[in-house]
């Protein structure tokens, strides 16, 4: 997602209102990486039709500890998390 001219914005995949990045992880979890602005959701293939009960979000830092755990929000087929103060990045997972 970049979205530097400004403004909360909606794609097919991802809507956000400035610049995060999601990838695979190797173990199939998924890493949410939000650079800039703190509004973002990501359609993440496998995990959007989940029930939210059934996922884990982690808040990392930068060096790749866990810092505890973060809330997952779902609008519509969109997924993300409530930004925790510290945290680099989340680790979202099916348990």
């Amino acid at each position: 997602l970049n979205t530097r001219k400004g403004g909360f914005r909606t794609f097919a995949k991802v809507r956000g209102d400035g610049i995060a990045v999601c990838r695979r992880e190797k173990d199939g979890a998924w890493e949410l990486i939000p650079i800039v602005g703190e509004r973002f959701g990501f359609d993440i293939p496998g995990l959007t039709k989940i029930d939210i009960k059934r996922l884990t979000a982690t808040a990392l830092s930068e060096d790749g500890r866990e810092l505890g755990p973060a809330e997952l929000l779902r609008d519509g087929k969109f997924l993300s998390v409530k930004t925790v103060p510290g945290a680099f990045s989340y680790r979202i997972r099916a348990k």
